[in-house]
């Protein structure tokens, strides 16, 4: 940029000693009114999601709006406000996301989901909030049962009542563990703290797991509303 000034400048001055006047109409070249996002972010932390403050050295929340070309437009506000108006953005529709940050974004402490869907229209503002978790994430899974949808018949068939995740914090005892309806297919956990953690994924009947460990991953909760899919199992009793 700072070159093109400089060009921009050698131009003009030549141009006035030759007696021209070079105008621009920059301005001109947008055909579209402008648009704009208001955010308002809730920072959550504790099982209970109670109101956080901004982590220490979190001092920029940076919005992140992608339009239907793909390319990101960034824009940075303070944290410690809670919400803020966007910079204008061309109308279109928008995937967004939040990124809670320090100062040079080189510390992630914690990330949005993204909305997808988020309509800007010229000369129009549109709300939008999110709530984010500081201090954990989530983990996410799909089942099957013998390669087939988990339904009650299936389940039934197995003898299998729940499906169970238990994330065990590497180098401790401490252990979050969910319980998930057998015939529901998918689960999210509770919010786990971030960490490192050996989890185990186990079908069970009433009187406890089918399976000592039916499978187990390694798992890192890296940042604040972190996810981690960790795709699907296909549970079998052979």
């Amino acid at each position: 940029m700072r070159k093109l000034v400089l060009v921009a400048l050698v131009i003009g001055g030549l141009s006035q000693a030759t007696g021209c006047i070079i105008s621009s109409d920059d301005d001109d070249d947008d055909d579209f009114q402008s648009g704009y996002i208001d955010f308002t972010w809730n920072l959550t932390e504790g099982v209970d999601e109670t109101p956080a403050a901004c982590p220490p050295g979190a001092t920029t929340v940076r919005s992140i709006s992608i339009p239907s070309t793909g390319q990101e437009i960034p824009d940075a506000y303070d944290c410690a406000d809670g919400g803020h108006v966007s910079a204008g953005l061309p109308p279109d529709t928008y995937t967004v996301y939040l990124n809670v940050e320090n100062d040079n974004g080189s510390v992630l402490y914690a990330q949005s989901y993204s909305e997808t869907g988020v309509e800007v229209t010229e000369g129009g503002t549109t709300p939008l909030t999110f709530d984010v978790a500081v201090d954990g994430g989530y983990i996410g899974l799909t089942w099957t049962i013998e390669g087939g949808e988990a339904t009650t018949a299936a389940c039934d068939g197995v003898g299998a009542t729940d499906v169970g995740v238990l994330a065990t914090l590497v180098g401790t005892a401490d252990a979050t563990d969910d319980l998930f309806d057998c015939d529901a297919g998918e689960g999210t956990t509770k919010k786990i703290l971030t960490g490192e953690y050996t989890v185990e994924v186990s079908l069970a009947d009433a009187g406890g797991a089918l399976c000592d460990v039916c499978a187990e991953r390694d798992v890192t909760i890296e940042y604040g509303n972190y996810f981690e899919d960790l795709g699907n199992f296909d549970f079998t009793t052979n």
